[in-house]
């Protein structure tokens, strides 16, 4: 079974708030209202039921936050580095018969390789 994970874009306002450090900076940069990128991070504690942020007298991180930081960090830029490297893989699908020729059956699916770059080993 495949553990259920909070979604990105709460991970992604999360690591913009808390490299800004504040709700109001983190909303401009995300074009959204303080009151919408405060409300996700509340969401995102109460996904989490833990703490990121201490809001007593200014936004700073909980120890909880500090310990997550760098976790999400890493993951976002994980995905921002594989996706702007473009795909490795490329999915490629083959119909075994041509368009203008009718399959014999109805229930007769496409096939389909993965077909990976000569770089990436199979």
């Amino acid at each position: 079974m495949v553990p259920k994970l909070p979604p990105l874009k709460s991970l992604r306002l999360f690591a913009t708030v808390a490299r800004c450090g504040s709700f109001k900076l983190a909303a401009q940069e995300l074009n959204r209202t303080p009151g919408a990128v405060s409300h996700g991070i509340k969401s995102l504690e109460e996904w989490l039921n833990v703490e990121l942020f201490d809001r007593k007298r200014e936004l700073v991180l909980t120890p909880a936050g500090h310990h997550y930081l760098p976790y999400i960090n890493e993951a976002l830029s994980a995905g921002w580095s594989t996706t702007a490297a473009g795909p490795r893989w490329a999915l490629v699908g083959r119909w075994s018969r041509s368009v203008e020729t009718v399959a014999p059956s109805p229930q007769t699916p496409p096939t389909f390789d993965m077909v990976a770059p000569p770089s990436v080993p199979m």
